[in-house]
């Protein structure tokens, strides 16, 4: 259960990271609208994951012996952290891409 909660306190925080470093990145010229409102619809899968996540939650309570239920969970968590990966992964390349953007700036 805490490990689920953790999941979601990650999403969150890198949502809003994300989110931030898209916006930045725009208006550096890093990203394109393109790229931009791909990476936000990328990001909105969060809303669904984490929604996914808190209904588990409350069904762990009722089904935790269930072994379809134990599955199911185990799959969503997994999906979770892959997730969390892919965010990582999109914060470092546009961190990267910005700050390649200041060093060429003030060259």
């Amino acid at each position: 259960m805490k490990k689920i909660q953790a999941v979601l306190k990650d999403i969150a925080q890198k949502t809003l990271l994300l989110a931030g470093l898209i916006d930045e990145a725009m208006k550096a010229g890093v990203l394109t609208q393109d790229g931009a409102n791909d990476l936000a619809r990328r990001v909105g899968v969060s809303g669904y994951l984490t929604h996914s996540l808190e209904t588990m939650i409350c069904w762990t309570a009722l089904d935790r012996d269930d072994p379809d239920f134990v599955e199911e969970l185990r799959v969503l968590e997994v999906s979770a952290c892959d997730f969390v990966c892919w965010m990582d992964g999109a914060v470092g390349q546009l961190q990267g891409a910005l700050q390649q953007t200041c060093v060429a700036g003030g060259s």
